[in-house]
């Protein structure tokens, strides 16, 4: 008869007959298996085949219908095969949980998430796959969600923070919903896991750019000290504190001394240089409790809080000053900064913050006007000034565009022929209600707002314009004097101004003397020598103002290409009582002709002086 084996599928005749040896080989026994069995039209059923053999070796089998069951179970392998495709689908870890922490199923996310080496063969548990702990979650750091949706019934939402596989510190939003069976009732929950750790790091870089705002918007990102608002808001708070407790405060304004010098002749990254230097010293200086702040440009503030007199704040005043005194070694460049400082004192002079830096600024405008290197207080009658100043400065802005000001001509004369050599123009302000108004208002005023630089073009368009109408009338031709602020000077195109007036007033540039001060030249040699070769390389004069006030020396002088030194009035006003002052006079005239350089005396006003000049050989003098 045919073979047991020849009664199902081919594909499974190897395991039937594998089965039946086992069996035959146990001698006694039985075995079962699912076989797929032809009949008749090629249709085929899953049948369940027991097969029993007795002691004699003799096999009995029977078989029993499992095609419907074995259809369900496809049908359930399927659609759990199809669940896991959706699960897997979804890019972040899911987790199916029953009550005892089982997990039941895992997509594909969670599996590569999971800290287990394998998550195949039983069923671990949840905080197995996810944290590699044998303990359920507890803790801040990773709180276990199912008490939460077993209590309330309801999809719950919280942070874990732990490391991932590879060992990072992340942060997740773990969300749990429960899983209910046919009847309604909970058997377990759904988790989710999504890595909201890049959302953490943004609000932390968004926090980062908002605090580096915020300190942008109080502070100077150049020496990193508070600005004037963040300046103004201690300093109201602090007022206002100190208003209740009866404390002095003060506040020092701290202005550096021709501070637009270096930014001109060295650049602005060396005048950036000796800002931080200063800011730096200013720290060194105060005491922790002491507030310093930059307004703008050379201009720093302090605040000295509970100060029991202004001796105090004087005493601070000098130490700062003294703190600007060494030798600032910045670019190769020995740099020597010092400062003026005005002071105004709480409650005395100001009952607000903003008044409280008007006054310290008023003080610091007469400091300024008293020198360099000084401070001063506020007092009340300087508020007075302060507004004549500020109305000052508004007319005379007036004055420059409608042509108040006018000049003067000062004669050189020669002091051996009596004839007239040069004149020397002078300028001065005849305000319409005031009238003549003094230099020595509207000069320092002019330099202190930058108005100076068009007056001094002004000035020097208009005293050459009169010399040519002198020589076109037939005059006797004559050099013209026109004083150079320094300002004027440190100009690139103080050149190109000076050709163009030339130009446009046909004066021939050998009747046209340019005088600049001694401190102008020494404030920066190598610079002041290459403007003043290529001034004299376009014919026009040079004369040095103030000599003998200053520091220059031999060597120095032989490297200028002057034509004139004039003797400073202050020399000139003493001669006959001041026996240093004669000696200076002579040596200045026996300097001046070793070099070949005309000498011209200011203030000649006596009879006295001018012999004395005569007899020391100075060529000419002036008033």
């Amino acid at each position: 008869g045919r073979h047991l084996a020849d009664f199902v599928v081919p594909e499974q005749a190897d395991k039937l007959l594998d089965l039946i040896a086992d069996l035959r080989r146990e001698g006694q026994g039985s075995r079962q298996g699912e076989f797929q069995f032809l009949f008749a039209s090629d249709r085929t059923l899953w049948m369940q085949l027991n097969l029993i053999s007795d002691r004699h070796g003799r096999l009995t089998g029977a078989l029993h219908d499992i095609q419907q069951q074995k259809g369900e179970k496809e049908r359930l392998n399927h659609e759990k095969s199809f669940l896991q495709s959706v699960v897997d689908g979804v890019c972040d870890p899911l987790l199916v949980v029953d009550l005892d922490y089982r997990v039941q199923l895992m997509n594909r996310a969670a599996r590569w998430d999971s800290r287990l080496f394998s998550v195949h063969g039983g069923k671990p548990r949840c905080f197995e796959v996810h944290l590699g702990r044998s303990t359920a979650c507890n803790g801040d750091d990773h709180p276990c969600p199912m008490p939460e949706v077993r209590k309330t019934g309801q999809p719950v939402t919280m942070l874990h923070y732990r490391r991932d596989r590879e060992g990072r510190e992340r942060i997740y939003e773990v969300q749990a919903s429960p899983l209910r069976n046919e009847q309604g009732d909970m058997s377990g929950i759904i988790e989710t896991f999504r890595d909201i750790t890049y959302l953490f790091e943004a609000e932390e870089q968004l926090q980062e750019k908002e605090n580096r705002l915020d300190y942008l918007i109080q502070h100077d990102v150049l020496t990193g000290l508070p600005n004037r608002s963040q300046f103004l808001v201690r300093l109201k708070r602090i007022m206002s504190r100190a208003a209740e407790s009866g404390r002095k405060l003060a506040v020092l304004l701290l202005d550096l001394d021709r501070f637009k010098n270096i930014n001109d002749s060295l650049g602005h990254g060396t005048g950036d240089l000796v800002l931080v230097e200063v800011a730096r010293r200013l720290k060194e200086t105060l005491r922790e409790s002491d507030i310093i702040a930059r307004l703008s440009g050379d201009e720093f503030i302090i605040l000295l809080d509970n100060i029991d007199c202004a001796q105090n704040a004087e005493r601070v005043a000098g130490k700062i000053l003294a703190a600007l005194e060494p030798v600032m070694e910045i670019n190769d460049c020995q740099l020597f900064v010092t400062g003026s400082l005005g002071i105004s004192l709480f409650p005395d002079d100001a009952s607000s913050a903003e008044d409280m830096l008007k006054a310290a600024d008023t003080a610091l405008f007469r400091a300024k006007k008293a020198g360099r290197n000084h401070y001063r207080f506020y007092t009340s009658d300087m508020n007075a000034r302060s507004r004549e100043l500020l109305l000052l400065e508004s007319s005379f802005r007036k004055a420059l565009e409608e042509e108040q000001l006018v000049l003067h001509y000062q004669p050189q004369i020669d002091l051996f022929t009596g004839q007239l050599r040069g004149v020397e123009a002078l300028v001065r302000w005849e305000h319409p209600q005031k009238g003549m108004i003094s230099p020595g208002d509207f000069i320092p005023l002019a330099e202190e707002t930058g108005l100076i630089v068009p007056m001094g073009q002004w000035v020097l368009r208009q005293a050459c314009r009169q010399n040519a109408a002198w020589i076109e009338a037939g005059f006797t031709p004559v050099r013209m004097t026109v004083n150079i602020s320094a300002r004027q000077f440190l100009k690139e195109d103080l050149i190109e101004d000076m050709n163009q007036i030339l130009d446009e007033t046909g004066l021939p540039p050998h009747f046209l003397e340019l005088e600049i001060t001694e401190s102008m030249i020494m404030h920066d040699v190598a610079a002041a020598t290459m403007m003043m070769d290529r001034i004299a390389g376009q014919g026009v004069h040079l004369a040095v103002d103030d000599f003998g006030t200053g520091y220059s020396s031999l060597a120095h002088l032989k490297r200028f290409p002057l034509t004139t030194l004039k003797i400073d009035r202050a020399f000139v006003k003493d001669i006959g009582s001041n026996r240093e002052d004669d000696a200076i006079i002579k040596a200045i005239v026996a300097l001046a002709h070793s070099l070949d350089l005309q000498v011209i005396a200011e203030g000649i006003e006596t009879e006295e002086q001018y012999l004395f000049l005569k007899s020391m050989g100075c060529e000419q003098g002036q008033g």
